[in-house]
């Protein structure tokens, strides 16, 4: 019986272990499984099941190449026993871990948007055991994630065996039904079939077929190659977002596309990937400087970069991100010289309009900058004014090495993690030391000590005040920063506790440059805190009109519309946004939070377990995980990760902040209220928005938690 889906074997392929069946259970799972799913879905279902699979084949022995067709499968099912997770058995090795990898090329990719908006792995695990600490690891590190399995487990005092069909419900101290949990399979089964024979998976696999590039096409200078997953994400929120190029567009958009353009990233044609940071940063200083033109649209940096290494044509981009030009580029360095190639093409017609090489020694870098932007406003009929020439023509630093300094740091700020920020600073640091008026380093180490403070890296008070004082610095050595400004506004917000002077700050920063999404970003923040709600989200969607496809951007629009109460919203903006990146840690946190709103714990855990997955070390994803657990009853698993924190506090910085939320989730309010009494002396960060957030909702009638938002509220009314 051939697959629902063309170009697959199977739907479902069952993995287990030769002993397993020893008694019967797997054929007589199977048997109830095919009934059940002949019960529940319309079309016949065909299923992949071994009678006498190999066991204890190694990995040096030869496998039959036959198995790699039938692994060609919509859904992979591993029975998961105490003797699965062996890393030398067959059906680990050749059956689970080779379809996992094979997934990885297939064109819906392993994990799956539902109907309901959730995300589901192609594995449905089943357990039929208890599993040992060292074999659930073992399957979560080869799934990236937390198990989620289907349990068919019978427990008493010192049994841990298959569910039967026969067993009794009351007598198990798991009350599990065998009827039910077949169900549950059949149930879950049809919820992944339709999934992905729906017509955004449709359009998925269109688009992946359509990108295929030709040997001749592959000269044209094109190392654009992006993860499958990436490119349907993006031509799904794509359709969201509504970009009308793809329908046609009337004659003024026409006009409006003359005048567009995306700067790709570019390719980083040095032997050293070292040098990735220098291809990167041209890319982005470029498109600085484009946006410095008025008559310009220019496509944001997160939105360009999304498309490195992309398979989909020019004319596919374009019309994703609604321009009509693209400019593509090369950077080979190496010592003090350096090859630049760039071409502006026309998207619609791939017409190349303009293409240059230079090659010039490193002290040339900014006038090789400045003559590309200035041929992109000729080539594309813009007319500069003598300001933004003046503009494009700025040099923030005479010294290259000072300006390969800070395009490192900036590099490394980009992936805004606890380490690569601490990188981050030491290399704007060293620019420092080669050129102490070098304005944007300055502007740099702000940035940076800002997000430290802001991830609770550090104590407010050590990253904070550092961070003020550098973009205080970076401003007297140029007021038009509007960058430096917008930082200002996160700064006032987050610690000085002072609205007024970030409503100040957010005004000067889009004087300079109203296009800056961060600016309205932070403002969003700015307004809810100050319960204008409506204007918060407007003023998120603003900065999101401008960054579509920032992580950070969106999830701040999901936490807008859950400071207003409106949670629905909220998990729906926080579901774009884990659909924009699905590793984003920072996504399925937000998400968890959203789900916790809505009392969904189960949804709220299972995000959270993927945020852990993500980001095995961030505090605050931990802190609500343990909340979560609590709340769901799960007190041991939530102890767990108290007792590990305040071991960790006795060293290191622990947020006063997130252990309150540990402590609220096990129900100890008062002590919860003690440390949320301490995160008001550290000043910490998210205190200001203590009245809004979901996981205190408890304390809303508690007078000494009532006083606390009273005196918070003081600083800023």
């Amino acid at each position: 019986m051939p697959s629902l889906l063309p170009g697959y074997e199977y739907d479902i392929f069952i993995s287990y272990r030769h002993n397993d069946n020893k008694s019967g259970w797997v054929t007589e799972f199977l048997k109830n499984l095919q009934e059940e799913l002949a019960a529940t879905i319309k079309e016949p279902v065909s299923v992949y099941f071994d009678s006498n699979p190999h066991d204890g084949i190694l990995e040096t022995h030869n496998v039959d190449k036959s198995l790699e067709g039938k692994l060609k499968c919509l859904i992979f099912i591993p029975i998961l026993s105490q003797t699965y997770c062996d890393p030398k058995s067959f059906a680990w090795q050749n059956e689970l871990c080779a379809f996992n990898k094979l997934t990885k090329e297939d064109k819906f990719g392993r994990d799956i948007k539902l109907g309901n908006g959730n995300v589901a792995s192609r594995i449905l695990p089943i357990k039929i055991h208890d599993l040992d600490a060292e074999d659930k690891a073992a399957i979560e590190n080869e799934i990236g994630g937390a198990l989620r399995a289907i349990e068919f487990i019978y427990k008493e005092s010192g049994v841990n065996r298959p569910l039967k069909s026969t067993d009794n419900k009351s007598d198990n101290q798991n009350k599990t039904d065998y009827r039910n949990q077949i169900n549950k399979v059949a149930n879950a089964v049809k919820e992944i079939i339709i999934a992905l024979k729906s017509p955004s998976n449709k359009i998925i696999e269109l688009t992946r077929e359509k990108s295929f590039i030709s040997p001749d096409n592959a000269k044209k200078f094109s190392k654009k190659k992006i993860a499958f997953a990436t490119i349907s994400l993006m031509i799904v929120l794509a359709l969201t977002y509504g970009v009308h190029q793809l329908v046609g567009s009337s004659q003024e958009e026409s006009q409006v596309i003359d005048k567009s353009i995306a700067v790709f990233p570019f390719v980083n044609m040095s032997n050293d990937p070292e040098q990735e940071y220098f291809s990167e940063g041209i890319m982005e200083e470029i498109l600085n400087q484009l946006t410095k033109i008025d008559e310009l649209k220019v496509t944001s940096r997160t939105s360009s970069i999304l498309y490195k290494d992309s398979k989909l044509s020019l004319k596919e981009i374009a019309n994703m991100l609604g321009v009509g030009h693209i400019l593509e580029g090369s950077v080979r360095k190496s010592g003090d010289k350096v090859r630049i190639t760039v071409q502006l093409i026309d998207a619609s017609s791939d017409k190349h309009l303009w293409s240059e090489t230079f090659d010039r020694e490193m002290k040339d870098i900014f006038t090789i900058q400045t003559d590309i932007a200035t041929q992109i406003a000729k080539s594309l009929k813009t007319k500069l004014s003598l300001e933004e020439q003046k503009q494009i023509e700025k040099k923030f630093t005479e010294n290259a090495e000072a300006y390969q300094l800070y395009l490192r740091g900036r590099y490394y700020w980009n992936k805004r993690t606890k380490e690569t920020l601490k990188k981050g600073i030491g290399y704007f640091q060293q620019a420092i030391e080669i050129d102490s008026m070098y304005s944007l380093a300055y502007a740099g180490l702000g940035d940076s000590y800002l997000m430290l403070g802001v991830y609770e890296v550090l104590p407010p008070r050590a990253s904070f005040p550092v961070a003020k004082k550098y973009i205080e610095k970076a401003l007297q050595l140029d007021p038009k920063l509007a960058e430096a400004y917008a930082t200002l506004i996160d700064i006032n917000l987050h610690y000085d506790w002072d609205m007024e002077m970030a409503e100040n700050n957010f005004r000067k920063a889009i004087e300079l440059n109203p296009n800056y999404a961060y600016a309205y970003h932070w403002h969003a923040e700015v307004l809810s805190i100050q319960k204008q709600f409506k204007s918060a989200v407007q003023s998120a969607q603003t900065a999101l009109k401008i960054e579509p496809f920032s992580i950070i951007i969106n999830a701040q629009l999901g936490t807008d519309f859950m400071y207003a109460g409106d949670m629905q919203n909220s998990v729906a903006q926080y579901q774009k946004t884990v659909e924009i990146d699905s590793t984003s840690a920072l996504g399925h946190y937000f998400l968890g939070i959203a789900y916790i709103g809505l009392k969904q714990f189960d949804k709220a855990l299972q995000h959270l377990h993927k945020a852990i997955s993500l980001d095995p070390n961030n505090i605050g994803i931990l802190a609500t995980a343990a909340y979560a657990e609590g709340i769901a009853g799960n007190r041991s698993e939530a102890i767990r990760i108290e007792k590990d924190l305040l071991k960790q506090a006795q060293n290191n910085y622990v947020p006063s902040y997130e252990l309150a939320i540990v402590e609220l989730g096990l129900g100890k309010n008062e002590q919860a209220l003690h440390y949320l009494e301490q995160a008001f002396t550290e000043r910490g960060p998210w205190m200001p928005f203590l009245s809004m957030n979901p996981l205190f909702s408890s304390l809303k009638e508690d007078k000494r938690f009532q006083e606390l938002v009273r005196k918070i509220e003081s600083h800023y009314n």
